[in-house]
């Protein structure tokens, strides 16, 4: 992985490590197993992605869920952003909270999660 302007880079290659074993883009970051990077499914069936509490604080009764983008534009609908499949994907950049605050702004400060499809 590479750092991209103060984020985590993650490319088509590292991603196509996991693609074949993953169902949506919160599976394939869940296997790519990075520091501190939290992906619970909640009792009410949407996804959460978030940081674990030694950035933000995320227990087992909530998640404090990170910004989501989807190709430069921000998801208004985090849990269908994270439910885009394998295959659409070509690269990822994460922010944590500290770079995401400073990048993005008070609603960067859970973390940011940039996703780019393939052709964009």
């Amino acid at each position: 992985m590479a750092r991209a302007r103060g984020g985590i880079l993650i490319l088509s290659d590292e991603i196509d490590e996991v693609r074949q074993r993953s169902r949506d883009a919160s599976d394939i970051l869940r296997s790519l197993h990075l520091p501190g990077v939290i992906v619970r499914h909640q009792t009410n069936g949407t996804i959460c992605v978030g940081y674990s509490s030694g950035q933000v604080k995320m227990n087992q009764t909530g998640c404090v869920p990170m910004m989501i983008f989807v190709n430069d534009v921000r998801a208004t609908d985090a849990d269908l952003a994270l439910r885009l499949p394998p295959d659409a994907i070509e690269r990822m950049v994460l922010f944590k909270p500290v770079e995401a605050g400073n990048l993005f702004g008070l609603g960067g400060g859970n973390g940011v999660w940039m996703i780019y499809t393939r052709g964009n």
